[in-house]
């Protein structure tokens, strides 16, 4: 699978007036509160209740796999992904995300919803010759000693008891953590496929970043 990076962050405006909106989803997840009709929806969308997605089988745009790197200044979006950090103070901030999405028209404006999870890695310091421009560079540059590297990675839209064994929480950069992020993700997905009780999807408004 192809990963695409982002070298340019662009959010329409109606999306960028959503943004505390979109946090609220996050700390409300954070908190277990899951379903999606708990949350209370801004007027446009609630007119378009029965176009969002109820489950993994309503998302039919496909399953998206990238990365991109935020900017100082781009804390507001952080915080819309779900994380926080003062950008200025690590030498790199990149996102990996891979989740199934799909998408309605409500008014007139295309609204997205998915389910997967996120990467965030933090490049705390680095010496000569470290290359970080994907996950895999900066991977390599830990294992070489080149890179300090910390990461945190959360679901959205996915919870339960099937998603535990994957889920890898936070920590010090080292040469399994991106890939057991990967094959987790593929994993978890394959169980939501199948109808797996033991995993919670309740899909969530999301950002899709292009």
């Amino acid at each position: 699978m192809q990963l695409k990076e982002l070298k340019t962050i662009y959010i329409p405006d109606h999306l960028l007036e959503m943004i505390p909106y979109f946090s609220e989803i996050y700390e409300q997840e954070s908190q277990m509160i899951a379903p999606l009709s708990s949350i209370k929806l801004s007027n446009e969308l609630s007119k378009c209740l029965d176009k969002i997605p109820s489950d993994i089988h309503g998302l039919k745009d496909g399953m998206m796999f990238r990365f991109f790197e935020l900017k100082v200044g781009q804390e507001a979006v952080l915080g819309a992904l779900g994380f926080k950090l003062n950008i200025g103070s690590v030498k790199k901030a990149m996102i990996v995300e891979i989740f199934q999405t799909g998408s309605h028209n409500c008014d007139e404006k295309i609204y997205n919803y998915g389910v997967g999870a996120r990467f965030f890695l933090q490049v705390k310091s680095k010496k000569f010759g470290a290359k970080l421009d994907s996950p895999q560079q900066i991977t390599a540059s830990v294992i070489f000693g080149k890179a300090s590297v910390t990461y945190e990675w959360r679901t959205f839209g996915l919870t339960g008891a099937g998603i535990e064994p994957y889920i890898g929480g936070t920590g010090e950069l080292n040469e399994n953590s991106y890939n057991n992020f990967v094959h987790g993700m593929h994993k978890i997905f394959a169980d939501a496929y199948k109808n797996d009780k033991k995993i919670i999807v309740f899909p969530q408004p999301i950002l899709i970043l292009d």
